[in-house]
């Protein structure tokens, strides 16, 4: 978190005692100094100062909290040294409450010459081809070539995005790429058709392909001074794809043959064909080269009409269809649909593939066929495999899933995660991969989401929603209710702020590991430690698994993170020990495990307090003295039960004899008695 402090000179004119945020101890950030002609799309940028070289310009962009940011790429994109890349100095989180709290920084040397385009996304003068030849292309080739060759995707460049780092506007940089996620904040003409049909959180990571129709379409906006643009965004996408995306957007631009060659073969639609990095360079070279010969997907000899347009390749129908669900599923059971890819798109495969999905065709046109969400998504899916799943209004690439999903937690947006999770259980993911066998990238994401799956359909703790939501974004902090507010990174930063929040007199009364923190920490922490978390809550005696595996698992967290005393986290989790206390069966031993307990606690070492309570030896004595008790109880008792059968017997005998000696005397009275009455008085 920030710390707060003022720094002579940096404070002039700010209100009094107003304090600065800190990044790192090295970058003061002036709060009361908005930059916003340096703003990014997600981020607001202030004037900075930098401690180290105080004669370097700096400024930082401070992202907001409910966006999820590229975090988990930072080290890798801060690890790339290149002249034509805007230079991030620093970067990590700050609680600054004028932008939300919580917030992801980025400390950036500051451009000299500003943005290449002005301040917004408007019109600008054309920019002259030998600028763009000379100045720019090179300068963006060199950040694509070094990015790149790291395997980062930029997916962020666009007129808006690009800055001179001179007075004299002869060098350019291309801006960062971390404030938002990939593909976010680019008008849908600068996303290949496929991505451009996904929304802009679930368009993905992309390849290197995708930075290259960027390229292409930052080009052709800057000769035209203007971003390309349509009254309907579905009007441009529809037109993209059926007439493709060169003719559609760069057929009136005025330029010469050779830049026209340029644009057509960096806005090729085949990212297979498209014009490479090296191709690029090669053109630059003055060598020509033929781009690809854009060529009409394999469409219908006549156009499918669905609401008035005319759908001509079943790419346009998918798209369409996800615009207008409740009309689509009108579309599907009109045998129209399958008579157009059966004898005007002459696809018997496709037919198929589409009755397969949805039963048989006369069952289906009497209507006697429920088309739900997942049939559709499906068909959607079959039309066109490489563009989004398209499932209750969400359209998301597979490498898009992380963002989206991140998305919709940081916003509670509740009704979106369950779309996501229900898009997850079907596997609908899994159906758009199913015939893609020999693809490595396809064999990676199908074992991916067969894991997503089963974590989606499971209850246990560290599986669910919240497990996907950790495995798909690594940079994802943990989103608990009990620790969001303290921005956990790490599994370090779990069990400190765990211990933060036990701080005071009372302990919480619920349990210190809910759902997010277990699944946070069952994608953080390495398969063998779980293992052993697992196997100290197996050991521990009925009733008490639950309180002792928490604690096992905390304990191993503060071991390997190598975390200090956590007192407050030791007292919280022992509070919570009774009835692994109230297992063992001696109240001496009770007695004198509670002060061990209590001593351990008092050092904040939760692997001593684990050792003391669920210590294996005392449970084994316990439990041999309680045999030992119990059968000596036993013995006693039967010995009892002997004694009293005994002298039961001797009872029933005594009151036997009693009975028969009582029974003679008696007879003898009686005698006596009848010999008087008839011998009469002589007697």
């Amino acid at each position: 978190m920030a710390k707060t402090e003022g720094r002579p000179g940096l404070n002039a004119g700010l209100e009094p005692q107003r304090a600065v945020a800190v990044l790192e101890g090295r970058f003061e950030i002036d709060l009361a100094r908005r930059l916003m002609t340096l703003d990014s799309p997600q981020a607001m940028a202030f004037a900075a100062y930098d401690i180290q070289n105080p004669h370097t310009a700096t400024y930082v962009l401070v992202c907001r909290p409910d966006m999820p940011g590229r975090t988990a790429e930072i080290d890798k994109v801060m690890a790339v040294d290149n002249a034509s890349l805007s230079n991030i100095l620093a970067a990590g989180y700050l609680d600054i409450p004028e932008c939300g709290g919580g917030n992801f920084v980025l400390a950036l040397e500051r451009p000299a010459g500003g943005r290449l385009t002005g301040n917004s996304r408007g019109a600008h003068e054309p920019f002259n081809e030998d600028v763009i030849r000379e100045v720019v292309l090179p300068a963006l080739l060199n950040a694509l070539a070094a990015l790149h060759e790291k395997r980062i995707v930029h997916r962020a460049i666009r007129p808006d995005n690009l800055f001179f780092t001179d007075s004299g506007h002869t060098q350019v940089v291309l801006g960062e790429c971390i404030s938002a996620p990939p593909g976010f904040d680019q008008p849908a003409a600068f996303e290949p058709i496929e991505r451009a049909m996904a929304l802009p959180v679930g368009r993905g990571d992309g390849k290197p392909a995708c930075d290259m129709y960027a390229l292409g379409v930052t080009l052709l906006s800057l000769l035209q001074g203007d971003i390309p643009r349509a009254e309907k965004h579905s009007d441009l996408l529809h037109d993209r794809i059926d007439r493709g995306s060169y003719a559609t957007l760069a057929s009136a631009v005025l330029c010469t043959d050779a830049m026209r060659e340029l644009l057509a073969g960096l806005l090729f639609d085949d990212p297979g064909m498209r014009w490479t990095i090296e191709d690029v360079r090669t053109w630059l070279g003055g060598r020509r080269s033929s781009p690809p010969v854009f060529r009409r997907s394999r469409s219908g000899m006549r156009p499918f009409l669905f609401l008035g347009r005319e759908c001509y390749s079943p790419r346009a129908i998918a798209y369409g269809f996800s615009e207008n669900v409740e009309a689509a599923r009108l579309a599907v059971r009109d045998e129209r649909l399958g008579n157009w890819l059966r004898r005007s798109y002459n696809d018997l495969d496709l037919s198929d593939a589409f009755f397969d999905i949805l039963g048989d065709p006369v069952e289906l046109a009497a209507g006697r066929v429920l088309v739900d969400d997942e049939m559709l998504a499906k068909v959607c899916l079959t039309f066109d495999p490489q563009g989004p799943v398209r499932f209750q209004g969400q359209a998301i690439m597979l490498d898009g899933f992380g963002p989206a999903l991140s998305d919709a937690v940081l916003k509670g947006a509740d009704d979106t995660v369950k779309t996501i999770t229900d898009i997850l259980v079907l596997g609908l993911p899994l159906w758009t991969l199913r015939g893609n066998v020999e693809n490595t990238a396809s064999q990676q994401f199908r074992t991916a989401f067969r894991a997503f799956q089963g974590f989606a359909r499971d209850t246990q703790p560290g599986t669910g929603i919240e497990r996907c939501l950790y495995e798909l974004d690594l940079g994802m902090l943990c989103q608990s209710p009990m620790v969001r507010s303290a921005v956990v990174q790490n599994l370090g930063d779990l069990v400190k702020a765990l211990n933060a929040m036990a701080r005071g007199s009372e302990q919480p009364k619920q349990r210190p590991v809910d759902v997010h923190i277990a699944a946070f920490v069952a994608s953080r922490m390495p398969v063998n430690q779980q293992q052993k978390a697992r196997a100290a809550s197996d050991r521990a005696a009925a009733g008490s698994a639950q309180c002792i595996g928490d604690l096992a698992l905390l304990a191993m967290i503060q071991k390997s993170a190598e975390v200090g005393p956590l007192r407050n986290l030791a007292s919280w989790l022992a509070s919570r020990l009774e009835p692994a206390l109230h297992a063992y069966y001696s109240q001496a031993r009770r007695k004198r495990i509670a002060a061990t307990l209590k001593k351990a606690v008092s050092g904040g070492d939760l692997s001593s307090v684990l050792a003391v309570i669920n210590d294996s030896r005392e449970r084994i004595a316990d439990r041999r003295e309680y045999g030992a008790a119990a059968s000596q109880y036993a013995s006693v008792s039967n010995e009892i039960v002997r004694a009293q059968y005994a002298l039961a017997m001797r009872q029933s005998l005594a009151v036997s004899s009693a009975r028969r000696v009582a029974a003679g005397i008696a007879a003898i009275v009686l005698l006596v008695v009848c010999v008087v009455t008839v011998t009469g008085s002589g007697l």
